[in-house]
């Protein structure tokens, strides 16, 4: 009888230790290599500040699906990298932006990027 309280006690004891799936599900999210950030503009504002950006940068647009709330970007870099940014309406006044650089991300560049559309904000 004793072993199996032991067994409970040191089981109950480890599991602060354990990772919160919270955390491991940022862990993935910045594994891919996605960015994601609130800004606060309209949509209309955000699609007009990527449109910029991606001209500025001399990115290649490969794709571009937009309607009332959600715009998709899909272009390349010079080495040929894909870069797809989301934006999607949160209320009239801010906007979800996601960024994903290849099949694993670039955080330098992704923030290079992220930065240059803030500018233009």
């Amino acid at each position: 009888m004793r072993r199996p309280t032991l067994v409970l006690a040191l089981l109950c004891a480890s599991l602060p230790m354990l990772p919160s799936c919270e955390g491991f599900n940022n862990q993935v999210a910045s594994a891919r290599g996605e960015i994601k950030e609130v800004l606060p503009s309209k949509l209309a504002d955000c699609r007009e500040a990527v449109e910029d950006s991606i001209k500025s940068l001399s990115f290649k647009l490969a794709e571009k699906n937009v309607d009332a709330f959600v715009a998709i970007f899909e272009f390349y870099n010079a080495e040929d990298t894909k870069i797809t940014v989301r934006l999607r309406k949160i209320d009239d006044k801010s906007t979800q932006l996601e960024l994903q650089i290849g099949a694993f991300g670039d955080d330098k560049l992704a923030q290079m990027i992220v930065a240059d559309i803030k500018k233009r904000l």
